[in-house]
């Protein structure tokens, strides 16, 4: 069986070799158009009012610290390198700082990493593809960030 390298799925490609989801059409229409492609489909999507602003809710119960448990006791059995990236949403609503401290507490504060809340990413609207995915430069700025720390620090 021939497993193709790129599938087209809607409005994206998957690239399987990498795991990145290409937004050709948008990239192309934000390229010839970026105030047109913003101000079209984003005028009510980017309200991002950080004055009036709510955190996530307190998420982690008991069941998912056991879970995450089981997840951290096979990342260790395995000796897999990893890193935990809380992704930035373009609404800036904060990860709860609680379940924020449960991560670090299973996995460690040099594996998790939080990108929510207003920041330099989500104030930005050119940031997002849509109302839920960042273009994937914001990934690759994340990576380059996290991995180019030469003492990695988890107040992010």
């Amino acid at each position: 069986m021939i497993i193709p390298l790129f599938k087209k799925n809607g409005s994206f490609t998957i690239d399987y070799a990498t795991n990145d989801y290409i937004y050709s059409e948008q990239n192309s229409f934000i390229s010839n158009n970026k105030s047109l492609y913003y101000s079209a489909f984003f005028q009510t999507f980017f309200e991002n009012d950080s004055i009036n602003k709510t955190d996530y809710p307190c998420m982690i119960g008991e069941k998912q610290i056991e879970m995450l448990n089981e997840i951290k006791r096979y990342l260790d059995e395995y000796g897999a390198s990893y890193k935990i990236i809380i992704y930035p949403e373009p609404d800036a609503r904060s990860f709860n700082t609680d379940d924020f401290r449960i991560l670090q507490n299973i996995f460690g504060k040099d594996n998790v990493f939080n990108y929510t809340g207003s920041n330099e990413i989500t104030t930005n609207k050119e940031n997002y593809i849509d109302d839920i995915h960042a273009r994937s430069f914001v990934g690759d700025k994340i990576l380059k960030d996290i991995y180019s720390r030469s003492n990695l620090k988890a107040d992010r």
